[in-house]
């Protein structure tokens, strides 16, 4: 991620970066994100989730960070990563596209 701020390939230019973790006002539980990364003012983030599984089931896990996204209420634009070991369903990239704000990001496209 860090590379592809250098080279502006991010929906905008993160300053800040780093693992949450904390309770959530609305279920009183414990949450975590694997990672978070915003700019300074918090107005832009992107929220990401690692799932190095064979087995994945990409939509209940974006459908928990979009959730667990909740809790940033002073966050204007929310952007959302999915790092899978594994290809997406085809219904999971179609949502993806749907939404505009998703990208889903595998093994093999790690690096491009």
């Amino acid at each position: 991620m860090i590379h592809k701020n250098n080279n502006g390939e991010l929906p905008f230019v993160f300053t800040r970066s780093g693992r949450w973790w904390g309770t959530n006002p609305k279920t009183k539980s414990q949450e975590e994100i694997d990672l978070v990364l915003s700019t300074s003012d918090n107005k832009n983030t992107i929220f990401a989730e690692c799932k190095w599984r064979n087995d994945l089931k990409a939509i209940p896990v974006l459908s928990g960070l979009m959730e667990k996204a909740e809790i940033f209420r002073d966050c204007e634009n929310k952007y959302y990563y999915i790092f899978s070991k594994v290809d997406f369903s085809e219904k999971c990239k179609s949502l993806s596209d749907e939404m505009g704000n998703v990208k889903l990001v595998t093994l093999s496209t790690l690096f491009q």
